[in-house]
């Protein structure tokens, strides 16, 4: 692991340990979400298709569920991963079920 990534690992957590349970699956399933969107901007090609298709909230792929679900089948994801992001989403859908 690099440097680089090891503080801003470090930082994630000191910052994580002190959310409360919801705070945690909806800062936990938001890092998730945007490293998945990161796979996805380096593994599609660079053009209008691609930012049709990822930005915005009605995007194709704009939903936690459809980037897991293509970051998987483009196989930039393992089964494992692809269901335990699905079990983070899950959580991070039962908080926001519950504050509203």
């Amino acid at each position: 692991m690099k440097k680089e990534d090891v503080n801003t690992l470090s930082k994630f957590l000191a910052y994580f340990q002190n959310e409360t349970d919801r705070g945690a699956a909806l800062v936990g399933a938001a890092m998730v979400e945007s490293k998945l969107e990161i796979l996805l901007n380096k593994t599609l090609l660079d053009n209008f298709s691609k930012e049709e298709l990822l930005s915005g909230f009605n995007s194709p792929i704009g939903a936690f569920s459809s980037k897991i679900k293509l970051c998987h089948a483009l196989g930039c994801i393992t089964d494992k991963e692809a269901r335990e992001a699905n079990l983070i989403r899950k959580i991070r859908n039962e908080f926001c079920t519950l504050a509203g």
